[in-house]
């Protein structure tokens, strides 16, 4: 992956290894963070692509398409004509919601040309990893996690993380880095009570129970263990995440994650939480 040449080839192949290891330890935060879906391996967590980029870091795509340039940016004002056009068309179809049409006209863009924004046409740099992440929820009751055989009750929700990186370790790390911004420096442990953390490091789950006139010991479950499934973990970090993390009370305090907490409240689960 990385082009080393003499007399540099010790200090490449050191940087190298680092950042595997910095990756090898995003990945592990990542998966035992109480936000993904457990055992999953990031398969459904992770998105990435590798794209072509120009030295302004935009891809083949806006050099055909164009760069959608937004009315608050701001050089949209060398984009007046146009924008007017587009506002005419948003008026007629918002003319009897005057906040509604605020609100387009706040969010409207244009795709403007690559040659015509920057006075020359698209030329390749260099070649960029672009990933996104998702987080999770359980939408179900956590006591009955046995019970639920539906694949999809670990919900995926976006979390709008886009950076970009020279190699797939450093995407990794960016990534890893970001998540632990807006979802918390946690793992699942972290969500157990004081008791449920002693229980755990005195208590074994299972215990090996061996029979006159039988070669092999059974393995049978210890009732003094404390069980806490993922399911339940996941929701003590949501209760933590839109009360007292700044991005998700901006962004989640509403929707399906606050009905799961209130479900969990009231001890009522329906069949299906939107």
């Amino acid at each position: 992956m990385y082009n080393i040449k003499p007399p540099h080839k010790a200090a490449a192949l050191m940087g190298q290894f680092l950042r595997n290891k910095a990756a090898r330890k995003a990945i592990e935060f990542l998966q035992e963070h109480p936000a993904m879906e457990p055992d999953n391996l990031l398969g459904r967590g992770l998105c990435f692509s590798i794209q072509d980029v120009c030295k302004r870091g935009y891809d083949r795509i806006v050099a055909r398409s164009g760069v959608d340039i937004y009315s608050s940016s701001k050089n949209a004002h060398l984009f007046k004509d146009e924008f007017e056009k587009k506002f005419k068309r948003i008026e007629k179809d918002y003319k009897k919601d005057p906040k509604l049409l605020r609100a387009q006209k706040r969010f409207t863009k244009i795709s403007v040309p690559y040659k015509k924004l920057f006075g020359e046409p698209w030329k390749y740099d260099r070649t960029e990893y672009w990933g996104d992440m998702s987080f999770f929820v359980y939408h179900g009751n956590p006591k009955k996690w046995m019970k639920d055989r539906n694949p999809y009750i670990w919900q995926a929700y976006s979390a709008h993380l886009e950076p970009a990186a020279l190699s797939f370790e450093e995407l990794v790390i960016k990534l890893a880095k970001e998540f632990k911004k807006r979802f918390g420096n946690f793992k699942r442990e972290d969500f157990l009570t004081p008791e449920e953390k002693k229980n755990h490091r005195t208590v074994r789950s299972f215990n090996f129970i061996k029979k006159k006139g039988k070669m092999f010991s059974t393995l049978k479950w210890n009732p003094k263990y404390m069980n806490v499934p993922d399911s339940e973990l996941n929701h003590r970090w949501c209760e933590w995440f839109i009360s007292q993390s700044t991005y998700g009370k901006k962004t989640w305090s509403d929707g399906s994650i606050k009905a799961i907490l209130k479900c969990r409240k009231s001890g009522r689960w329906p069949k299906e939480i939107i």
